[in-house]
């Protein structure tokens, strides 16, 4: 019985050891496919960006109560095997923050893109919109350099006629 009650502490030990290192595995192929789309970032533009922003976020969600639920198993394990897997979930978690402050800083760099396009876009508007203007112009003075050539015709013509009226 004393022999039955041992051999159950070292299986439920060996389980939780096999549990912790499984779950942790798992946790870290999750940050490396968080990796994966936070470099996916660099190349989206908007609608996909959004998309995978949000993927992002949900997975970085997901990743921190992986982290949460090992810190929970790491106390069933043993002194040394605590030790080292609390070294190994340290590493885990200063990975999460250090892809939590990439992604901030991506998305800061998106944010300020997206106002130096607008105003951007905003002064193209405006110089499109004083070169039209600037056509507007053009047009009216040819026009009136027309009319003013047609009137100086005319005043010639009529010069001619008074002339032919004087001899006459």
């Amino acid at each position: 019985m004393v022999y039955d009650r041992c051999l159950e502490k070292v299986s439920l030990h060996h389980l939780s050891k096999m549990s912790f290192g499984r779950n942790l595995e798992v946790a870290q192929g999750l940050a490396a496919a968080i990796r994966n789309e936070i470099k996916k970032l660099d190349t989206a533009t908007g609608n996909e960006r959004t998309k995978i922003d949000s993927k992002i976020d949900g997975m970085m969600a997901d990743l921190q109560t992986k982290i949460g639920g090992l810190r929970g198993e790491l106390n069933k394990l043993s002194q040394d095997e605590k030790e080292f897997s609390a070294d190994e979930l340290k590493e885990l978690d200063k990975d999460r923050a250090d892809m939590q402050t990439e992604l901030r800083r991506k998305r800061q760099i998106y944010s300020q893109n997206s106002q130096i396009q607008s105003a951007h876009d905003q002064n193209m508007s405006k110089g499109n919109q004083i070169l039209n203007s600037f056509d507007d112009s053009l047009a009216i003075g040819n026009d009136t350099t027309k009319t003013q050539q047609n009137t100086m015709n005319t005043l010639a013509e009529d010069q001619i006629l008074l002339d032919n009226v004087s001899k006459n």
